[in-house]
């Protein structure tokens, strides 16, 4: 069990998720139907805030101390297709319908990017919703291109996320990837990023700094040359992809872990060990996934379009999955997958630089997967 400081809170701030196999052909009347059932059910059954439209939602106090929720709604593929999408999918309702939905279920942590081609429908739904800016956490990255090119392009990134979103601020930026240097004598790519981001952070335009898919030789890099320290490691967390060891790290040194496909992508939904332990607990599949999110204290990055979902996949605070099963689920990570994690990097941070295509020690970042003092420490970990 992580230490990560969990606080349980009745207002109305959280998300949800499913994969991209949900159905997006409800109508707009069950949709209202839906939501306005689950509004009453939570105002029977919970505090009397009226504001509060899902129920008990999690925070978690970050080292600057402000506080975000920990069920973040993902919106990567909603309304629209990135064009450097590599997985097949197609676009279901508009960015602006699904936003609104997940807004109107109680929502309000969206991780959000430039690259996602959508944020604009994101602040188009945040205006008509009425909701005050006070009360959503949203975040954004910079994606390679951006980190590649430095500076300037850092800026005028996050000054197109302002503009998009409606907002004066963002709570939270990140590195997507730790983009190198050109040769192992200059100073990362992605450190000079940064450092930038820590200028809008002065400014008043940035509240909190993230990182995202940093290994412990990557934030070893940064730590040696950041004023403002992050406050978050995003990188891939669930069932099948637990590197503990890189978790504990990152958490001793005062980050929060935010785990994106938590829920595999629906690609383990008919997994038969999970399969049983929903069973035993009588809850779904995804919601075993998040929950055991929630017993390491990592907060998770989530999707769907379908309003059911948003809504059961938030509804985690009625069971505990127990030793037996936590003793399952710790062992699910394959070497196979490990394997495929670290081809992932390996291409990603060299994603829209002229590298790309090559391998990380063509740009002489050298031992990308050790740590600061076991030259053998693997990614894995």
């Amino acid at each position: 069990m992580s230490t990560t400081e969990i606080l349980t809170t009745t207002n109305n701030n959280t998300d949800s998720t499913q994969s991209a196999t949900d159905s997006t052909s409800e109508t707009k009347n069950s949709v209202t139907h839906i939501i306005n059932n689950h509004s009453s059910n939570n105002n029977d059954n919970n505090s009397s805030n009226s504001n509060d439209a899902s129920g008990p939602h999690r925070y978690v106090t970050l080292r600057n101390g402000y506080k975000m929720p920990c069920y973040v709604y993902g919106t990567y593929k909603i309304g629209a297709l990135p064009t450097n999408s590599t997985r097949k999918a197609t676009v279901g309702r508009s960015t602006r319908d699904v936003i609104l939905d997940a807004l109107k279920v109680g929502y309000r942590n969206f991780d959000c990017a430039g690259n996602y081609e959508n944020e604009k429908g994101i602040g188009d739904a945040i205006r008509e919703s009425g909701i005050p800016r006070s009360e959503l956490f949203l975040s954004s990255k910079l994606r390679q291109g951006v980190v590649y090119e430095g500076a300037s392009a850092v800026r005028a990134s996050v000054e197109q996320t302002l503009k998009d979103l409606g907002t004066d601020y963002m709570d939270m930026f990140y590195i997507h990837w730790p983009v190198p240097a050109d040769d192992s004598s200059k100073i990362p790519r992605h450190i000079v990023s940064y450092q930038e981001m820590e200028n809008l952070h002065r400014e008043k335009k940035i509240r909190s700094l993230g990182i995202s898919n940093y290994t412990i030789k990557d934030y070893c890099d940064l730590k040696a040359h950041m004023k403002v320290a992050p406050v978050v490691n995003q990188f891939e967390v669930s069932v099948f992809m637990y590197r503990k060891n890189t978790i504990k790290y990152f958490e001793d040194n005062g980050l929060k872990i935010v785990g994106y496909r938590a829920l595999t992508q629906g690609d383990e939904l008919n997994n038969k060990i999970l399969n049983d332990i929903a069973a035993k607990h009588n809850v779904s599949v995804p919601q075993v996934m998040l929950r055991w999110c929630v017993e390491h204290g990592v907060s998770f990055v989530a999707r769907s379009e379908n309003v059911k979902h948003m809504i059961s996949n938030t509804n985690l605070e009625h069971f505990a999955l127990d030793s037996d099963d936590l003793s399952v689920l710790d062992n699910l990570t394959s070497p196979d997958s490990i394997e495929m994690f670290k081809k992932k990097y390996e291409d990603c941070i060299l994603r829209e630089t002229p590298w790309h295509g090559g391998k990380p020690s063509d740009t002489g970042f050298v031992g990308w997967a050790t740590g600061p003092d076991d030259k053998n420490k693997h990614i894995a970990n």
